[in-house]
């Protein structure tokens, strides 16, 4: 499952700098069709590595019975302690605070019901900024992708602090917004890269870092991906499989 996120909205509705949604669209009939409102500033996984949100933001009849997105898993049985049944187990955590005036992050839990997706989805209604969250939401689960749209700037650095222990590290994913042409982001931004050159220190230890950057336009034009590469018992390296490709 893949989450696709539109910059024309922050995780939660369709704000652009204080926050909330991502949403992903399909193509019908040449048609453009909103799909999804992911309800919130941050978003995060249990569980798996595996992401999908879903909108009510268009006409109802564009969603009108789609056949269930797992339907085709339903009689695959992963084997325990599998990556397989790491996904099969997979969970959908959205913060919002529903405070945007044009938010739709309420109608998530209508849609996620709707596309037979519902056990697949936690919305908790908090404010993501509350230092206490990171200790307090879904305790005791490891989040393999944190999607944070935050229109944070001048506060991702202390957001990201707090939220990074969470973060799988085996591989887990934060994937931040708009990263790379404003002066805020950008200054926090090079002071990460120059931390992922050094040896591991906290409280990130060690990671790596990519950007990507949309060079047409001039706002929310980008997103940072940091995968984390170990914790406190030493660096994660994938596993070789096979001799050959």
């Amino acid at each position: 499952m893949r989450l696709g996120v539109d910059d024309a909205a922050s995780f939660g509705d369709g704000g652009d700098v204080d926050g909330t949604t991502g949403h992903f669209e399909r193509r019908s009939n040449g048609k453009e069709t909103t799909y999804g409102s992911l309800a919130s500033s941050l978003g995060g996984v249990s569980g798996s590595s595996r992401r999908v949100s879903a909108d009510a933001d268009g006409p109802s009849s564009s969603l009108a019975s789609p056949p269930p997105l797992l339907a085709r898993f339903s009689e695959h049985v992963p084997r325990p302690g599998s990556e397989d049944a790491r996904v099969a187990g997979g969970t959908l955590h959205c913060v919002d605070n529903m405070a945007h005036e044009a938010t739709t992050a309420d109608k998530v839990q209508e849609v996620a019901d709707r596309l037979g997706m519902s056990d697949r989805l936690r919305l908790h209604v908090a404010d993501a900024y509350d230092e206490d969250l990171p200790a307090t939401l879904a305790p005791g689960v490891e989040f393999d992708m944190l999607w944070i749209d935050l229109g944070a700037a001048n506060r991702i650095e202390r957001f990201l602090e707090n939220w990074w222990p969470r973060i799988r590290c085996e591989g887990g994913f934060a994937l931040v917004h708009s990263t790379l042409t404003n002066a805020l982001s950008r200054g926090w931004l090079e002071r990460m890269r120059e931390a992922s050159r050094r040896e591991p220190t906290p409280p990130y230890g060690a990671f790596d870092t990519m950007s990507l950057l949309e060079p047409h336009k001039m706002f929310q034009n980008a997103v940072t991906m940091f995968q984390k590469r170990g914790g406190v018992s030493g660096r994660y390296d994938e596993p070789v499989h096979t001799k050959y490709p």
